[in-house]
């Protein structure tokens, strides 16, 4: 069996021995004789130290040389995307795992930390045959920009899904609103809030 691994993914991860204590809530010395090997931690510690450091319980037990197995299946994602995919897991920062909260624009994590969407750099999201929504495709569009169209395929953003379902689709530009062929509007001053225009 490989030694355990605990400080090689804290260090990996960028966070000091004291960041690290302080996010697992135990002492510094704690951390300190997890890494020398002069004592264990409880599985809670040992999966809240996985989730801190991004890797799997496998990789710091020394089990397995894949730090984390799912990070490689997983698809870099712009930012713009995230308030459609509420609920769903991301990858962040390169670092850890964690789920959008599309409403409150925010990713949260196991350990109870959050991060805004403004902070996530970085994304990555896991293919659509793991998840139950679609990713909107194409460029998003400016407010600005819709202007010069005169179709845009817009994506509601709501944490409904049959309503996200139902209402996404090809919208004619009009002059203050967006509307599809049923006759279903979003205005150009909720756009952001409630809808996002792409190009094809």
């Amino acid at each position: 069996m490989m030694p355990y691994r605990f400080k090689d993914a804290r260090v990996q991860s960028g966070i000091s021995q004291k960041d690290a204590a302080e996010q697992l809530q135990v002492s510094a010395a704690t951390v300190n004789n997890w890494e020398s090997g002069r004592r264990l931690p409880t599985i809670d510690a040992l999966e809240k130290m996985a989730d801190l450091y991004g890797v799997s319980t496998d990789y710091l037990l020394g089990r397995t040389d894949a730090a984390n197995p799912f990070r490689r299946i997983a698809e870099s994602i712009d930012k713009d995307i995230l308030p459609f995919l509420h609920d769903h897991p991301v990858f962040v920062n390169n670092n850890r795992w964690g789920l959008v909260d599309a409403v409150n624009e925010r990713i949260r994590f196991l350990d109870g930390n959050e991060l805004p969407f403004s902070d996530a750099t970085r994304i990555s999201a896991l293919p659509p045959i793991f998840q139950s929504n679609s990713i909107p495709e194409g460029r998003k569009l400016s407010r600005d920009e819709i202007g010069t169209y005169i179709r845009v395929w817009v994506e509601p953003i709501s944490k409904d899904e049959p309503l996200r379902q139902e209402m996404r689709g090809w919208y004619t530009v009009k002059d203050r609103f967006v509307e599809n062929e049923l006759g279903q509007r979003f205005y150009l001053d909720t756009y952001g809030n409630k809808w996002l225009a792409f190009m094809e």
